[in-house]
């Protein structure tokens, strides 16, 4: 974390049980709470799996995501996995800050875990991917790191752990310092990425999910498991 800043908010994850004073467990414009997915990701992305709370546990201190190969129904859509998602709109919503997560991603073939930012109002874009995983596609060495904006499609970057380290085998720190004039990426404190045009100005809430992508996951996958540590908001 950079000098001179106050932890606003936080979740260490040390009872038994999801915080729900601090986090729900499907996209909050969803219809139907017990069981969602995105419909926003298409071509190669679109999703395979239903978000349901039975996938969200907390357990050793940890917050567990867990991705299944079981069919569900949701947004009017049968999906053949289920996998976790929180997220904090209406409990802390922010604009600007140092924002940070420590995680222990899953590897396999279209697992697509993901730490990110989104408008309040619903509005996209902007979005602010502080890093998704695609390294989990046989590439668990790359993390990937975004900005959305209007007008233009993504600013993005992708950093590769040195030494032939991979994330899928332990724990690492994924942040992102907003300004109102800059974006700065971090992992493990190594700044990776920075952008100082269309930065957002809008109140924004973090989203943390283990996506399927329906082109490459395959059943041998299941189940997978995103590790969270915690997740801080410092002033």
């Amino acid at each position: 974390m950079p000098a001179g800043r106050t932890l606003r908010w936080s979740d260490e994850f040390s009872g038994d049980k999801l915080d729900a004073g601090k986090w729900g467990t499907c996209y909050p414009y969803s219809i139907d709470q017990s069981a969602c997915t995105n419909t926003g990701n298409v071509g190669d992305y679109i999703e395979a799996q239903c978000y349901t709370p039975g996938n969200v546990h907390v357990a050793e201190g940890r917050l567990v995501l867990t991705a299944r190969h079981e069919s569900k129904n949701c947004d009017g859509l049968t999906k053949h996995y289920t996998s976790g998602l929180v997220q904090t709109h209406d409990r802390h919503d922010f604009t600007y800050g140092y924002v940070e997560m420590r995680a222990k991603v899953p590897s396999g073939l279209g697992l697509w875990p993901a730490f990110w930012l989104v408008a309040s109002d619903f509005s996209w874009p902007p979005e602010i991917d502080i890093v998704e995983m695609f390294g989990a596609e046989n590439h668990p060495r790359t993390s990937h790191h975004n900005l959305h904006r209007p007008g233009r499609t993504t600013a993005e970057f992708a950093y590769g752990l040195p030494d032939g380290a991979t994330f899928d085998s332990g724990f690492h720190v994924f942040a992102v310092d907003w300004h109102a004039s800059s974006l700065s990426w971090y992992v493990d404190g190594r700044l990776v990425h920075r952008v100082t045009t269309d930065v957002p100005t809008v109140p924004m809430y973090p989203v943390v999910n283990l996506a399927l992508r329906d082109t490459l996951i395959t059943p041998d996958a299941m189940p997978a498991q995103l590790l969270v540590d915690y997740v801080r908001i410092y002033t």
